[in-house]
């Protein structure tokens, strides 16, 4: 499936409580944490992006604006993760009418590389879930094809993409070589 067809969906609209700060703004070898996410998935091939924002909507838009994103605000952000997935789904739907999958990913996810991106998009056919192999079962980043996006709208709470990853058969994994999720300082 050309790249221009499948929409990158990057989640950054959390508090980030347990990191204490801003966590999709601390510095990871001197880039905030959420532009190494947006340029990984740009070299992928993927884009533009679409960024939900949610806590520190002003400060993300700020660092990614010289970046091909559209950054969306999610004004419930503090509800969990699947109303940042529908927020930004939704915006797909009615701005970018052509997309026929969306790439889910999170924005503490730095360490993934666009060599991960790239190879997560060129196992998606359009027809089932391309998802990361995780020690545990699939996981984000994956790509979601239209027919799962009804399942994805329908998430609630602090819910994320995995569960309808999880109960959808036709799932493709794909190997992704650093999959770690920041959730303090420590682990930068």
């Amino acid at each position: 499936m050309p790249a221009q067809r499948i929409k990158p969906l990057i989640l950054a609209a959390g508090g980030a409580i347990r990191f204490g700060s801003a966590k999709q703004l601390a510095l990871i070898n001197g880039v905030p944490m959420i532009r190494h996410t947006v340029t990984h998935i740009l070299e992928a091939g993927l884009g533009p992006c679409v960024v939900v924002t949610g806590a520190v909507q002003m400060q993300i838009a700020r660092t990614l604006e010289d970046l091909a994103v559209t950054c969306i605000h999610n004004p419930q952000w503090y509800e969990g993760m699947a109303g940042s997935i529908r927020t930004g789904l939704g915006w797909i739907r009615q701005h970018a009418p052509e997309t026929e999958g969306i790439l889910v990913a999170l924005a503490d996810q730095p360490f993934i590389t666009g060599a991960d991106f790239r190879r997560i998009r060129e196992a998606y056919d359009g027809t089932c879930i391309v998802a990361a192999s995780y020690p545990d079962g699939p996981g984000v980043p994956a790509i979601f094809p239209q027919p799962t996006w009804a399942d994805l709208e329908s998430l609630a709470g602090d819910v994320g993409a995995r569960a309808v990853i999880r109960q959808n058969d036709a799932v493709t994994t794909v190997f992704v070589s650093d999959l770690r999720d920041i959730d303090h300082p420590g682990q930068i």
